[in-house]
C-alpha cells in the first residue's frame, strides 16, 4: 500500500485542476466524454496493481512450464542418455 501512495504522492497537488478539467469535459463533451476521461483516469491510477498482476502471471506460467517439464522427464517421456543412445545406434547401424 506504501508503494501505491508514493505513486499517487505527484498526482496529489495536481488533483484539483484534474477534478476541474473533468467537470469542464461533463459540461462541453456531454456524459460520455466525461464517464471516459474518468475512466482513463482510473485506468492510469491502477497501472501499478495492473503492472503486479501481469509480472505475477509470468511466474506462474514459468513455473507450470518448468513443473511439466520436470514431470517429463521424471515420467521418462524425455530423456538426454535414451537420445544419445539412439543417436549411438543409428551412428554405428551404418
Amino acid at each position: 500500500m506504501n508503494s501505491f501512495a508514493v505513486f499517487l504522492q505527484p498526482f496529489l497537488p495536481h488533483l484539483p485542476s484534474i477534478l476541474h478539467v473533468l467537470s469542464i469535459t461533463g459540461y462541453l463533451g456531454g456524459a460520455s466524454l466525461s464517464l471516459a476521461f474518468a475512466s482513463d483516469l482510473i485506468t492510469i491510477l491502477t497501472f501499478p496493481f495492473f503492472a503486479c498482476y501481469v509480472a505475477a502471471t509470468l511466474v506462474y506460467r514459468w513455473s507450470l512450464v518448468g513443473l511439466s517439464a520436470l514431470f517429463n522427464v521424471f515420467r521418462g517421456e524425455f530423456s538426454i542418455t535414451a537420445i544419445s543412445v539412439d543417436r549411438t545406434n543409428k551412428l554405428y547401424a551404418r
